[in-house]
């Protein structure tokens, strides 16, 4: 993708990214905050210089960086099926996993 080849070769001030420091430890910014900068920039006809970006970055956004909702349904699953419960019918089993999404 050529805008992203573009959008490497930028010069990004750090203060979009970098908190400034007042220890030792490195601060950042939310990385939708970042984004929202990088993709406010113009290009010299005054147009969004990434417009293929600004489509997909707010899609990269909302993917989860974690797993534990589907580690926990995974293992609300286990405890259900275990050997006394194993003849549940496919909709007991489920309306056990939304009681348990309730809670």
């Amino acid at each position: 993708m050529e805008e992203w080849i573009v959008y490497s070769h930028e010069d990004i001030p750090e203060n979009w990214y970098l908190e400034e420091q007042a220890t030792d430890k490195t601060n950042y910014y939310r990385v939708d905050q970042y984004w929202k900068n990088v993709l406010q920039l113009r290009n010299s006809s005054g147009q969004p210089k990434f417009m293929k970006l600004q489509k997909f970055i707010p899609c990269l956004l909302t993917i989860s960086h974690a797993n534990a909702d589907v580690e926990r349904s995974l293992s609300h699953n286990k405890n259900v099926l275990i050997s006394e419960r194993s003849s549940l019918s496919p909709e007991v089993f489920s309306k056990s996993g939304f009681v348990n999404e309730q809670l």
